[in-house]
């Protein structure tokens, strides 16, 4: 079987890289699965465009993920796709995708009136981060006659509008809007007659309030609502969610208005699996409705920072709750003690997952009744009371963990980690971030004393301090499998750096802040370059220009991050055009001009975020002028907030104007942020759509959206704009690489 599927690979491969010399008609034999496969390769590779996509054209697969080359997507490869039979497509962070590509992908190519073979067979569409989409290009997605997942999390240009088209996709069951924050009342009331609607994220819109909730029951399918940070609901909105009888997944993160009060009308919802009340004002009282009401299913319970938990009686109510509990956060709570613990371990049997960060009052003795839990594989104990007595005194904990946080546990000493390293058997992720006495000498030591090998994926050290002489040649010995290794703020031996040559699994790198205490070679790297994908060396005085042209060759590189890395130069960049597949840059604080930059930008496609110092382009200025221009033309004279704010939504400002001729704004979007502006009703929103039939729906898209891409400086300009408004898509999966 391995070498059926080694041959496999390396067929694969031979396809992927020589695709223009293989006949069509052999691409015809394969089967769908491995056809499948082929695309996911061309993908990983990212080798896929239009032309190889045309190549593909009549095969059939299932899915077809392009978020990982989203920079190079333009609205005509929405053309081809709309003649593959999909059943899952991904678009996500595509920024070059417009309403006028929403379209395409709903028209066949020979009649644009007759309906595209994926409007019938697409099921899962996600168009997350997708900021040019509007709510005009929403009207095309009413036309997937089978769709049942949309995402549309962090497309700041949706409004209202766009849900009065959601709400005629008749099988849609998941819909995701998350940070769309022109969403409110009267919006939501379109989505809430959706029937068949069972999971729901409302995350991070901030204009909803309990008010727009209050036909949320007539959802009555509805097993998944997630308000994560809608800070301004309050008691009532749990009074409209307590009528949803089939919920099993309710988060109501950060949501400050809810207390105690609220939790009392959640009684009829006996089917609740997990609940997340971090955040909010709830106290023991809280608890005990919960234990009262009857919650036979619920697993998994969150109460990070639940300030008003104080008191013994909390360990009581713990045991009241559901013994099929299997996750539990209880992150910066100060009641968590002895008491806790012990009721934890004698009432949760089968609990997987227990988050104790920043509990000041768990203690040796408390950690020690953990022992019990036999299923207990994810284990937290960063910022707690810890010792190295508490550590040795759970061995049957430590052979079965898979991960463990120690960060910021100052009692700890050498001696913990070698326990720790000599016991643990499944370890996959190990943090001992802010514990300089625990990297120093203890990993050669451990390498002297035990000759095992532990299959370590992930390793996170943040503010390490001085590390061991030999601490990189430790840790690959100890950790062959090593894939993530997180180093900040650490003193390292430059010989050290010669272990990286037994690194061949490593794909994300982090050395930010990072000191180098002897002369080092800067090919220290090479050995990474066909695996390593995340990349960080911000604020490493020792990154150069001739590290940079070594990091060139890296061919899988997708994220690097070289902020205040004061030695790159112009010609450092250069060396970056050959990373085909590099979606994020961040060269903030390098000596770089704006002509290197924008040269970069027009080379490599690839590229979805960029940061840099624009304060210093030329573009910066140009922008700035022009809208001084529009206020001043108004009489009207800017606060530095107004001009921040406009940042946001160019368009809507500069749209107007005659010489804007870089600014790509479609006619008949300022209407739509008109309606959406004000929170109007269902009826004023049909006078504007009206009731026209498809075809002439097609022909008015057609005339808005007939205009000529942005080439030049006006793709800088673009980019500037996702640099000042959209870069914060990606920073929760870029922030430790």
């Amino acid at each position: 079987m391995e070498t059926v599927a080694s041959l496999q690979t390396i067929c694969l491969n031979v396809i992927v890289f020589q695709w223009e010399n293989i006949p069509r008609e052999s691409l015809e034999r394969l089967p769908k699965d491995l056809t499948t496969v082929l695309v996911e390769k061309f993908a990983s590779e990212r080798k896929l465009s239009i032309r190889v996509l045309k190549w593909l054209e009549g095969t059939e697969f299932q899915q077809l993920n392009l978020s990982s080359q989203a920079g190079r997507v333009r609205d005509d490869w929405m053309n081809v796709i709309s003649t593959f039979m999909l059943e899952k497509l991904v678009l996500s962070f595509c920024t070059q995708l417009t309403d006028e590509g929403l379209y395409k992908l709903t028209s066949s190519q020979e009649d644009l009136h007759k309906d595209s073979p994926l409007t019938y067979s697409l099921k899962q569409l996600d168009l997350s981060g997708c900021s040019q989409i509007s709510n005009l290009g929403v009207e095309a997605l009413s036309y997937f006659k089978n769709l049942e997942s949309l995402v549309l999390d962090n497309c700041s240009s949706l409004g209202n509008i766009s849900l009065s088209y959601i709400r005629t996709i008749p099988c849609l069951k998941n819909l995701s809007i998350a940070c769309c924050d022109k969403i409110s009342g009267s919006g939501l009331e379109q989505i809430f007659c959706s029937k068949h609607l069972e999971f729901l994220n409302l995350s991070g819109c901030s204009r909803i309030t309990s008010d727009a909730l209050s036909h949320i029951c007539s959802l009555t399918n509805l097993k998944q609502l997630k308000l994560r940070n809608c800070s301004r609901i309050d008691n009532r909105a749990l009074e409209h969610i307590g009528h949803l009888t089939n919920l099993e997944t309710l988060e109501l993160y950060e949501c400050v208005k809810i207390d105690d009060e609220g939790l009392k009308y959640l009684q009829k919802c006996t089917q609740i699996r997990y609940l997340c009340l971090s955040g909010t004002c709830i106290s023991a009282d809280g608890i005990a409705s919960l234990a009262e009401m009857y919650m036979p299913h619920l697993e998994s319970l969150h109460l990070t920072r639940c300030s008003n938990l104080v008191g013994s009686q909390f360990s009581f109510l713990l045991r009241r709750l559901s013994k099929n509990m299997k996750r539990l956060q209880l992150r910066y709570l100060h009641c968590v003690d002895e008491e806790v613990l012990r009721a934890i371990s004698e009432s949760f049997p089968q609990l997987e997952s227990l988050n104790l960060t920043d509990c000041r009052q768990v203690t040796d003795k408390a950690i020690s009744f953990l022992d019990n839990l036999s299923s207990l594989s994810v284990l937290k104990l960063a910022g707690t009371s810890v010792s190295d007595e508490g550590i040795l005194g759970i061995t049957q904990v430590l052979s079965r963990i898979s991960e463990l946080d120690i960060s910021s546990c100052g009692l700890f000493s050498d001696k913990a980690t070698s326990h720790i390293l000599n016991n643990v058997e499944h370890l996959k992720a190990l943090y001992i971030s802010n514990n300089p006495q625990l990297t120093k000498n203890s990993w050669s030591d451990s390498l002297q004393n035990s000759a095992k090998r532990l299959p370590l994926k992930t390793l996170v050290i943040e503010e390490g301090g001085v590390l061991g002489k030999k601490f990189l040649t430790s840790i690959a010995f100890l950790f062959p499998q090593l894939e993530t290794l997180l180093l900040s703020k650490c003193f390292i031996d430059g010989d050290d750096f010669k272990a990286f040559t037994d690194f061949c699994n490593l794909r994300h790198l982090k050395l930010s802040h990072c000191e180098i205490s002897k002369p080092f070679r800067c090919d220290f790297l090479i050995p990474l370059k066909n695996a390593l994908q995340n990349l960080n060396l911000s604020s490493c005085k020792f990154v150069t220009d001739d590290l940079c042209k070594i990091i060139g060759e890296f061919v899988h590189l997708e994220s690097l991050n070289l902020k205040n890395c004061s030695q790159v130069t112009n010609r450092a960049l250069l060396s970056f055009y050959s990373l085909s597949h590099l979606s994020y840059l961040n060269i903030r604080g390098c000596p770089l001009s704006q002509e290197a930059v924008w040269s970069l930008e027009r080379n490599l496609s690839s590229i979805s975020v960029l940061k840099y110092d624009a304060a210093e382009c030329t573009g910066f200025h140009q922008i700035t002028h022009g809208l001084q221009q529009h206020y001043h033309c108004r009489g009207l004279s800017p606060s530095s907030d107004e001009m921040s704010r406009s940042f946001i939504e160019p368009a809507s400002l500069l749209s107007d104007q005659a010489g804007a001729a870089w600014m790509r704004s479609p006619s008949g979007k300022e209407v739509s942020r008109s309606l959406d502006s004000c929170d109007g009703s269902l009826n004023n929103v049909t006078k504007y759509v009206g009731s026209s039939r498809r075809r002439r729906r097609k022909n008015r898209v057609e005339d808005l959206l007939s205009f000529s891409p942005c080439s030049g400086k006006q793709e800088t300009h673009s980019k500037f704009f996702l640099y000042m408004d959209s870069v914060q898509l990606l920073e929760d999966f870029v922030k430790h690489y």
